[in-house]
C-alpha cells in the first residue's frame, strides 16, 4: 500500500538539471542542491509533501536492517516514479512475512519470504550512491493526515522545533523511502522509529537541511530502561 503523499526527491530534480550531462565532483554537491530546491518547489505546489528526512550516505544499509530487526512490517510498495500511484510492481503486505534486501554494485534485490520479489537497478548516470529518507505518516485525532513543508525545524513553519515536538500528531507509521534507477521504493513500519539530527548537511554548502539518523540510544532506553 502506497503511502499518499508527495516524494521530495532531489534526484527526480536532479535529472532536470544535469540532463545526463557528467560534472566533475567538485560542483555535484551544488548541483545536487539545486535540484533538491527544484523539487521541493514542484512538491509544494502540489500541496501534498511528507515530513522527510534524509540519511547520511553510506548509513542507509545499517540504519534498514536494524529497522527490518527492530520494527513490525508492514508494507513494501514499489512502482514507477513519476507514475503517480501508476505501474505497480510490488504492493505487498509483509505482516508476519520476511523481508531481506540484498546491495549490489547495480542496485538492490528485493527478497520477501525467501523469493525474488523484484531489482531495483541504478542509472548508470547517476552522480550519487542511492539515497534514502526516513518519513514519518501522522495522523490527527480525527484521521486526518498532517502534510508539511519538510523535515523539521524548518523556517516555513516555526512552531514545531523538531520531529519530537509535543505540538505534532502522533506518528503512526515509519517509512524508508528512495528512488533507485526508475522506481521508487517505500518500506512502511508500524510506529515511529526515533531519528536524531546529525551534523552532516544533506546538500551543501546549504545549511538549512541536515541528514538524520535512527536514535538507537533512544530506542533503547524506551524499550529496555533497566539497561
Amino acid at each position: 500500500m502506497g503511502i499518499n503523499y508527495t516524494h521530495f526527491s532531489a534526484k527526480q530534480g536532479l535529472r532536470q538539471v544535469h540532463n545526463g550531462a557528467s560534472f566533475p565532483w567538485k560542483f555535484q554537491h551544488k548541483l545536487f542542491f539545486v535540484a533538491a530546491v527544484l523539487s521541493w518547489k514542484k512538491n509544494i505546489a502540489a500541496g501534498r509533501v511528507m515530513e522527510q528526512y534524509e540519511l547520511p550516505p553510506k548509513k542507509y544499509r545499517g540504519m534498514l536492517a536494524w529497522a527490518i530487526r527492530n520494527f513490525p512490517l508492514e508494507y513494501i510498495y514499489i512502482r514507477d516514479k513519476g507514475s503517480s500511484g501508476g505501474s505497480v510492481h510490488v504492493n505487498e503486505n509483509m505482516r508476519g512475512k520476511k523481508l531481506s534486501l540484498k546491495f549490489v554494485a547495480r542496485g538492490m534485490r528485493v527478497i520477501i519470504d525467501g523469493k525474488a520479489a523484484a531489482v531495483l537497478h541504478k542509472y548508470d548516470s547517476d552522480l550519487f550512491d542511492i539515497r534514502w529518507t526516513i518519513a514519518y505518516y501522522r495522523e490527527y485525532r480525527d484521521g486526518r493526515q498532517h502534510y508539511a513543508i519538510t523535515g523539521y525545524p524548518h523556517p516555513q513553519e516555526p512552531q514545531y522545533s523538531g520531529p519530537d515536538d509535543s505540538l505534532l500528531p502522533e506518528v503512526k507509521r515509519t517509512v524508508f523511502r528512495s528512488v533507485i534507477g526508475a522506481q521508487l521504493i517505500e518500506i512502511t513500519f508500524t510506529g515511529k522509529i526515533p531519528i536524531r539530527r546529525t551534523d552532516i548537511l544533506a546538500f551543501p554548502p546549504s545549511e538549512d537541511f541536515h541528514c538524520w539518523e535512527i536514535d538507537y540510544r533512544r530506542h533503547e532506553k524506551q524499550n529496555h530502561p533497566q539497561r
